[in-house]
């Protein structure tokens, strides 16, 4: 298995830092959000630290000062937070719906890419969840 994503927003890194040893069941349920919330983010906007904490943990923190987030960068590194919490949410193959997810194998031979162009997309916001194999 390659290495998990590196987080480039300093505080979505600290958000996956505290989150990392949640309940299974709480991470697939971060996970999901994580997922909805990637499909709402605009490129070009700008979103604040406690709102994004929301919308990824449904709870507001209290913050004197949110760091603003651009719409890009949180595009970019919403897939490394994806990975990091469906490690925690150990999540099996066999619970994934079946034929509702692709291996890498399976995509890069659906797209006619190589790994190293899944990789690159990962960058660019595509999404991707962990599961444990038999």
């Amino acid at each position: 298995m390659p290495p998990s994503s590196r987080l480039r927003v300093s505080a979505l890194a600290e958000l996956a830092r505290q989150l990392r040893f949640i309940p299974a069941e709480a991470a697939r349920r971060h996970l999901a959000r994580v997922e909805a919330l990637a499909g709402r983010v605009d490129p070009a906007g700008t979103y604040p630290e406690d709102w994004v904490v929301l919308q990824v943990t449904g709870f507001r923190p209290d913050l004197a000062e949110p760091a603003l987030i651009v719409g890009a960068a949180l595009i970019a590194d919403l897939p490394a937070l994806a990975e990091r919490l469906s490690i925690t949410a150990r999540q099996r193959a066999d619970d994934l719906a079946p034929g509702q997810w692709l291996t890498a194998g399976e995509l890069t031979a659906r797209w006619h890419v190589t790994p190293r162009t899944l990789a690159r997309l990962r960058r660019r916001g595509l999404l991707c969840r962990r599961a444990l194999g038999p």
